[in-house]
């Protein structure tokens, strides 16, 4: 291995290590215990390098493990799977998102190994490291989404669909893993759950950040309409550029478990940059509500529906309701929510 250099984005090595140091604090990574670090030759190396660093400065027993770059949401080489699970703690900085919907992800946090993703830029890195403020609204807005039996979101464009809580277990994502068969994403903090598909129903449109894995991630300048009918994505109007987009993006696949609804939920974040290409950010978004098609078979949310595509939405400056009592208004949690 080397050191890599960071072009851009303001950061040097030394500063990579230390938040590298921090997030194994956060994840209660004792010395001995075993730590993988996954990547590919398209992935992160300055952060994949600073990670194992400073995991052999804890005394870990750390191995550094690289393949060949895959498609989002495929398996990596057995090998790595099987490294993964005989390890304690495993890091995965793939160049594609694998380990949020992937089916071996379910082996190995079976295995009692913790995994934490990290795929957000070396800046983004040091800047949103996990902090006790933002894990305790992540905390607080979990207890009212517990208790919530109805919900709906409203918004631009004609946003206005409802759903029900249900009872699978909410995604609370706090950036970081510190129980045995646990996983997260670094720098995601955020709620999330899948709600009973046939409870799902109404008009969302899409008029912010969106993540297309894996090849798009912009803002869309204008707004994609879609009709939801039990829990599916039934329509999608194709009158602009970006809906023509999106539309190829979920052809491509010809897989039909693309077009089914796979989460919602808001972002506790105040420290988000629109203006960074960082779809953990955009996840995260203080008062944002966040959407999901595609996929749900990740260990946090349990949805229990694989599919080979999966996408990210941020639906800006909407409105949130808990059984009929408003906690996001326009995209700012209310006062009455104690979320902020």
């Amino acid at each position: 291995m080397r050191f890599l250099d960071i072009p851009g984005e303001g950061v040097g090595f030394p500063q990579l290590v230390r938040a590298a140091s921090n997030a194994l604090r956060r994840c209660v990574v004792q010395p001995e215990e075993r730590v993988v670090v996954y990547t590919d030759s398209g992935g992160p190396g300055a952060m994949a390098e600073a990670i194992y660093l400073a995991a052999v400065n804890m005394g870990c027993d750390a191995v550094f493990v690289m393949a060949h770059p895959r498609f989002a949401l495929l398996d990596p080489p057995e090998p790595a799977v099987e490294a993964m699970k005989s390890a304690d703690v495993v890091f995965d900085l793939a160049s594609n998102t694998w380990s949020d919907y992937a089916p071996a992800i379910t082996k190995i946090c079976e295995a009692g190994t913790r995994v934490l993703q990290v795929m957000l830029p070396p800046g983004q890195f040091v800047e949103r490291q996990p902090s006790d403020e933002l894990i305790g609204r992540v905390t607080r807005f979990g207890e009212i989404c517990d208790a919530a039996t109805e919900m709906r979101v409203t918004g631009p464009h004609g946003t206005d669909f409802s759903f029900q809580r249900g009872d699978l277990p909410l995604d609370v994502a706090r950036g970081l893993v510190d129980r045995p068969g646990m996983w997260d994403s670094y720098g995601v903090f955020s709620i999330s759950f899948t709600p009973p598909p046939a409870s799902v129903n109404g008009t969302m449109v899409f008029n912010g950040p969106l993540s297309l894995l894996p090849q798009h991630t912009f803002i869309t300048p204008e707004p994609i309409r879609t009709e939801l009918v039990d829990g599916r994505m039934v329509k999608i109007e194709d009158d602009n550029e970006h809906a023509s987009l999106f539309i190829r993006w979920i052809e491509q696949f010809d897989d039909d478990r693309v077009y089914q609804f796979a989460h919602v939920g808001a972002g506790v974040d105040h420290r988000v940059d629109l203006g960074v290409v960082d779809v953990t950010a955009w996840e995260s978004l203080l008062g944002a509500v966040v959407v999901g098609v595609g996929a749900s078979s990740g260990v946090g949310l349990q949805g229990g529906a694989y599919a080979l595509g999966h996408m990210d939405a941020t639906l800006m400056e909407s409105n949130l309701f808990v059984d009929g009592r408003p906690v996001i208004e326009a995209g700012t949690f209310t006062e009455d929510s104690g979320v902020v």
